[in-house]
């Protein structure tokens, strides 16, 4: 029977038989004798996390492999991105020829307003729904906010500084602005 490891100095996962996990207990508690100063203890422990270490398999890290094969690169697009950046970063995520000559006129700042509905049209559905949803990745990435957030923004800001001041004005005049017009003189 084995146990599934993580190795403290590298992160890799491996699978140590039991024997020797029950030998690592048994070297840990005999080295937690209280006759044996911290400097003893320590040197027996990293004697033992060395075996442990020797123990492991080395598991080399593969990169990451886009569906058609291709290393996929960890470049970034923002609002500010140049045609030519767009392009790159198409080609760095796997899009097809089709796609990177079709959006190659488009910088970053027309890429992020593109909605779903048109890149489900202009590509399929496939494409078009793993584009936007890389698109969406990049604005998150990049901070982007849309113009009708900054828009709201501002509304909400003009609203509430109104809003400020008229309650301030209640709670010195008794007196509203506009008084109700009597009504018995008509």
């Amino acid at each position: 029977m084995r146990s599934k490891v993580r190795s403290c100095s590298t992160g890799l996962i491996g699978y140590l038989p039991m024997s020797v996990i029950r030998s690592f207990e048994n070297q840990t508690d005999n080295t937690m004798e209280s006759g044996k100063s911290d400097q003893e203890k320590l040197i027996a422990r990293n004697q033992i996390k060395a075996e442990i270490q020797q123990q492991l398999p080395e598991v080399p890290r593969k990169p990451k492999i886009a569906t058609n094969g291709a290393p996929i690169a960890t470049i970034n697009i923002s609002e500010k991105s140049s045609p030519e950046d767009v392009k790159h970063w198409l080609a760095c995520k796997g899009f097809s020829q089709e796609v990177q000559s079709s959006l190659s006129t488009f910088g970053g700042k027309e890429i992020f307003v593109m909605d779903k509905n048109v890149l489900v049209k202009l590509f399929g559905p496939d494409v078009g729904v793993k584009l936007f949803s890389q698109i969406l990745v990049q604005k998150n990435i990049s901070g982007y906010k849309t113009l009708r957030v900054c828009e709201l923004n501002a509304i909400l800001e003009v609203r509430k500084k109104k809003s400020d001041r008229l309650m301030v004005g209640e709670m010195f005049n008794s007196q509203p602005d506009n008084p109700i017009p009597d009504v018995d003189h008509f």
